[in-house]
């Protein structure tokens, strides 16, 4: 198995070095002030390992998120809702399942993977969404779409595992580059999976010279876009289970032990010379396991003031993008006369793929020079500050499309598109901050499982009631129909503002 350096050269031996103290702090500084006069070198990016991490992240994005464009119709239909308006209460709620789900399992996989590996976990997940986004896409009551979506929830921890092996196999010097993959693995699979979600969706409709005698298209209109983006799903899981190298080191130390010998005690340490071919042993030889200590546990970890300086905006983040992205889809669906966009699914499809190949540009190009440029802690103040400003734009931009017509929608969905990209870059900076924030190497993958912890909290309740909230302001006309921006860029202004409490445990803050 190859070995790699997580941190710099100031903080970590050299790359496949075995002397590395697992105790060590990640980031913390050297006290050589003579390192400090010295730009390190770019290290190359493990391109390889990257490339698998980015499809295998692509997949699930695009398995959670191609339904979008129809999960409203969907609801509507399968839940038998009469209302329009009413829409927004069932499909919140199906989307804070999911989130509660991941919620209450994803530091958990995090925490296994720190054990057994990160390859395992991945691969397990991979599969388990495989098997429950396609089940979704077959579901004809309201309670199976809870179910199944319930259930890939549950195996939505991948993403803290990834940000592990990430920062296994790189360092400072080519950080933001190999973390950028990340939201350009979102943004990829919020271009292509609404495309797919959108195009797909109802197939014996909209295509049925092709699709009109197949009966299973004719029952499940909408397991055809589902089944699309299992069978990327699957390429994925093919593709790491086959090119995907183990990041993390074996804790387990193995010793030859002739069965002549008095077997030792559970967890002793024996040391007993490997046998040579010359020598014959007795019987047969038995494999004895040192174990090494365990990660630090999710109290210790929680209780580091670096940690909760990065966990507490981090919070606000996901509550922030969770409502903001819930109740975009919903609004561009809801019909103009009741406060929204009144868009199609295939337009909303095709709306959503140009925002995600927007923030896919941002992602590769634009972020990385801008991060090596100004730093992560200024770059993360501002992007979290377009959060309210958005929160603002949504209102103006419905209003002007009522009144001026299509050509003032196009013109304020490209700002509001804008301004998502920009809100998007503070997840590339949260990433390097929370694997910078961990006390200890050998804890990265519960560091990183906490985080997602902490995001999914507010995810779980955020798409719920962000929705409650905006069909509440267009059947009881709070505030004018106003009281869902006005919630909106209240929860913004308290994520741009958490932003500032953040610590970079690369700047000499780590406690040691």
């Amino acid at each position: 198995m190859s070995s790699y350096n997580t941190f710099d050269s100031a903080r970590a031996p050299a790359r496949g070095s075995t002397e590395e103290d697992p105790n060590q702090p990640l980031l913390s500084t050297s006290n050589d002030a003579a390192l400090h006069q010295v730009q390190p070198s770019r290290t190359p990016l493990p391109k390889r390992q990257l490339f698998i991490l980015f499809f295998m992240r692509l997949s699930e994005h695009t398995s959670f998120n191609v339904i979008y464009p129809f999960v409203n119709e969907m609801v509507q239909r399968a839940g038998k809702i009469g209302d329009p308006k009413a829409v927004g209460y069932y499909s919140g709620l199906l989307e804070s399942l999911f989130n509660i789900a991941q919620f209450l399992t994803v530091f958990w996989w995090g925490y296994i993977s720190d054990r057994l590996g990160r390859k395992p976990v991945i691969l397990l997940e991979l599969l388990g969404i495989a098997i429950f986004m396609t089940a979704f896409g077959f579901s004809t009551s309201l309670l199976q779409m809870i179910i199944f979506r319930t259930i890939a929830g549950a195996l939505n921890g991948n993403i803290a595992v990834i940000k592990c092996v990430i920062g296994e196999i790189t360092d400072e010097t080519n950080q933001s580059r190999a973390f950028a993959i990340i939201p350009m693995a979102a943004s990829t699979g919020f271009t292509l999976a609404p495309f797919l979600g959108g195009v797909l969706s109802r197939p014996a409709d909209r295509f049925p010279s092709v699709f009109g005698n197949w009966q299973i298209f004719v029952r499940h209109p909408y397991a055809l876009p589902c089944i699309t983006a299992t069978t990327i799903t699957l390429l994925a899981l093919i593709a790491g289970a086959v090119f995907f190298k183990e990041t993390l080191e074996n804790p387990k130390r193995w010793r030859w032990v002739p069965d002549s010998e008095s077997k030792p005690q559970a967890g002793a340490t024996i040391s007993v010379p490997a046998p040579s071919t010359s020598t014959s042993t007795s019987g047969p030889l038995l494999l004895e396991v040192a174990p090494t200590a365990a990660p630090m546990s999710i109290r210790k970890i929680s209780q580091d003031p670096v940690v909760r300086s990065v966990m507490i905006p981090y919070l606000f983040l996901g509550l922030a993008n969770v409502s903001f992205e819930s109740i975009f889809v919903l609004w561009m669906y809801t019909p103009l006369h009741s406060g929204g966009m009144g868009f199609l699914p295939a337009t909303i499809g095709t709306t959503l793929s140009v925002s995600g190949l927007a923030s896919l540009l941002v992602s590769a190009w634009i972020f990385p020079t801008l991060q090596r440029r100004f730093g992560t802690l200024p770059l993360y103040h501002i992007a979290m500050s377009a959060f309210p400003i958005m929160a603002l734009c949504y209102p103006i931009v419905q209003k002007a499309a009522e009144i001026e017509g299509r050509r003032a929608a196009v013109i304020g969905l490209s700002v509001i598109t804008a301004l998502r990209c920009i809100a998007g870059a503070s997840f590339a900076c949260n990433m390097i901050l929370v694997n910078a924030s961990a006390p200890e190497r050998r804890s990265l993958g519960s560091v990183n499982g906490l985080a997602q912890m902490v995001t999914t909290s507010m995810r779980a309740v955020g798409p719920g009631l962000a929705s409650s909230i905006f069909a509440l302001s267009l059947q009881k006309g709070y505030l004018g129909g106003q009281l869902i921006w006005v919630y909106l860029f209240g929860i913004g202004l308290a994520a741009a503002g958490t932003s500032f409490w953040a610590q970079d445990g690369r700047q000499g803050s780590r406690c040691t």
